[in-house]
């Protein structure tokens, strides 16, 4: 009787405050994400279970692997971390960190998709689509990556995500021309930023 009564203080007073200190360990860095609307792409995405061993992730990117010559898909999902309090979050343009080089020729496609919670409904937003062959990129990074904006600057912005009747996600599709010894095709970061 003395050993169960001992058991339970032992749970009451030191397991449940160990408990409480785990999930704030597992809070703690989505509260920090709250503020930076960045994917870490290569540890958010999903990639389709026929390229699961095609697509190499690490260093914070999702790649093609040498010698391949069929396309892959990655997915991403869009979560609210704008910190508006609405589910409304206006003026946004999707930016996207692509390598699409001469030593690895091919495509990298760019596209979002909202779900409808009401209806079930699923709609590509148009005013989102990055193709490395057509976009114009609108700068280039130190690391071999270029940096593709849409809707382009020119055009302004016009993306409105609504969280409350809505899911997004966005699926990057890496499509490689030749055969090549080289990592291949990659996507290096993907941001829904303010216009």
């Amino acid at each position: 009787m003395f050993s169960l009564q001992l058991s339970k203080i032992l749970a009451s007073r030191l397991l449940r405050p160990l408990a409480l200190l785990a999930v704030a360990a597992f809070a703690a860095p989505g509260a920090a994400l709250a503020d930076s609307p960045w994917s870490t792409v290569g540890s958010t995405g999903t990639v389709d279970e026929a390229c699961y061993m095609s697509i190499q992730m690490d260093n914070f990117e999702a790649r093609l692997a040498p010698g391949l010559l069929f396309p892959c898909k990655v997915r991403y999902q869009v979560q609210d971390t704008f910190g508006t309090g609405t589910g409304i979050v206006t003026n946004r343009a999707l930016f996207a960190h692509i390598r699409d080089t001469t030593a690895t020729p091919g495509n990298v496609t760019v596209r979002m998709f909202a779900y409808n919670l009401l209806t079930g409904v699923t709609t590509p937003i148009a005013a989102t689509n990055i193709n490395s062959d057509v976009t114009p990129p609108s700068g280039t990074l130190a690391n071999g990556y270029t940096v593709y904006r849409s809707p382009a600057a020119t055009l302004g912005c016009g993306v409105t995500l609504n969280f409350n009747t809505n899911s997004y996600w966005i699926e990057v599709d890496l499509t490689p021309a030749l055969l090549t010894p080289l990592p291949g095709l990659a996507i290096g970061a993907l941001r829904l930023g303010t216009c």
